[in-house]
């Protein structure tokens, strides 16, 4: 814990994570391209440095890049989580890996092919709450046109009955609607 504890504190001195996520910044990517690179990023960070020091040493950049990205705050965050936990059982570093050593007693090349598993899921996790949140921004714009046109008649009503028909009526009212 100690040397974790150094490892994070030298990292962050030198600048490195700030400097790599200020390189992915820098390359204009798109949002899903974004969310890829995020991950190696993430994934690659966790190698080294514990989950906490990873996202505190990084997020000052990477949080308005994906606002820019338009990439939604709620599920990044779920994101992130994810992430580093995954890369907290990647070998070689996995601090995880290390903890279930000690538990088990067993090598830690046992412990890092069983972890691999966790890791797949985890990615798998990750690509599945993309999709959903994708098919829900999908659905509720849907949802707010289906409803714009539902109300256009009733819109059209109200305009009709404020104008008094004497002023000609908009163009979106239909003869049939009022």
């Amino acid at each position: 814990l100690m040397g974790a504890s150094f490892l994070s504190l030298s990292m962050g001195f030198t600048g490195l994570p700030r400097a790599l996520a200020g390189w992915i910044a820098s390359m204009d990517l798109s949002p899903i391209v974004l969310i890829a690179a995020l991950t190696v990023f993430y994934i690659i960070l966790g190698m080294f440095l514990d989950g906490i020091s990873s996202v505190v040493l990084t997020m000052a950049i990477v949080e308005p890049m994906i606002r820019q990205a338009g990439i939604d705050v709620i599920w990044f965050g779920v994101f992130v989580v994810v992430v580093v936990e995954m890369a907290q059982v990647t070998p070689p570093i996995g601090f995880n890996l290390f903890v279930l050593q000690g538990m088990t007693k067993h090598e830690i090349s046992y412990i890092a092919r069983t972890a691999i598993p966790m890791v797949g899921l985890m990615l798998l996790m990750v690509v599945m709450v993309k999709v959903m949140v994708m098919v829900m921004a999908m659905m509720m714009m849907v949802m707010a046109m289906m409803m714009m046109v539902m109300m256009e008649g009733q819109i059209c009503e109200h305009v009709a009955q404020i104008l008094d028909m004497t002023i000609p009526k908009p163009r979106f009212c239909s003869e049939a609607r009022i």
